[in-house]
């Protein structure tokens, strides 16, 4: 059996990369649903990665 696993996370069409930090390939978007550094006018929601 083989999987594949060396998945890269990327999202460079977001502000290349700057509003959802990607580090070591994880994602806390638990920690970014509003960005604080989109106040006052926060119109991005990320709820989760697929």
């Amino acid at each position: 059996m083989i999987f594949g696993t060396d998945y890269s996370f990327q999202f460079p069409i977001v502000e290349d990369g700057n509003i959802i930090p990607v580090t070591d390939n994880k994602v806390d978007l638990y920690l970014h649903i509003f960005p604080p550094q989109l106040l006052p006018m926060n119109i991005l929601a990320a709820i989760g990665l697929i």
